[in-house]
């Protein structure tokens, strides 16, 4: 009996040893975490990537859609066509409009963005963000937002001085509408 009586009494010891060695730690020290990676988003200014798109040499860019309508309004003057001419001079004044108002005012760039679209997985990666968003209203401490502008622009193979232009555009404030000349 002495030896069973001996190991309940060594199990018991060794029980409570442990116990104590548990209870012997800090709170924090048994539950300080690792310090938590911040979240990741990717911000981007929409002027920068309406600037990339309006001088773009792809074929489904601005340039090519002006292209387009000069060949369309050539050859409505050549046929005499007043009432074509007229259609066609107001949309590229529309076009004109609506590029300034993105590229100044920031107005917003759905028909752009969809050009990109495929791209912004790959977007995401090379800048490691969690989500590209283009305008954020409060993150917390534990969000570091990441511009990613100039990565949102490379899908339109902007040359230097578009660049150039671009790093300049997102160091100036947005030009409210109303200050925008409209007056052709």
């Amino acid at each position: 009996m002495k030896p069973i009586l001996t190991i309940i009494c060594c199990c018991a010891a060794a029980c409570l040893v442990g116990l104590g060695s548990a209870s012997t730690q800090t709170p924090s020290a048994a539950a300080a975490p690792a310090t938590a990676a911040k979240t990741r988003i990717g911000i981007f200014d929409t002027r920068g990537v309406a600037l990339a798109y309006g001088r773009s040499k792809r074929a489904d860019c601005m340039l090519a859609r002006v292209n387009e309508l000069t060949r369309a309004h050539d050859d409505a003057k050549a046929a005499g066509d007043e009432k074509r001419l007229q259609e066609l001079e107001s949309q590229g004044v529309a076009m004109q409009d609506q590029i300034h108002r993105q590229v100044f005012s920031g107005a917003p760039i759905p028909e752009v963005l969809a050009l990109i679209k495929e791209d912004m997985p790959g977007i995401a990666r090379q800048a490691n963000v969690s989500l590209i968003a283009g305008e954020v209203l409060y993150h917390g401490e534990d969000v570091e937002l990441v511009d990613v502008t100039l990565e949102m622009c490379a899908p339109f193979e902007p040359d230097a001085a578009t660049l150039k232009m671009i790093k300049d555009l997102m160091t100036r404030p947005i030009v409210p509408e109303s200050e925008l000349r409209t007056d052709r």
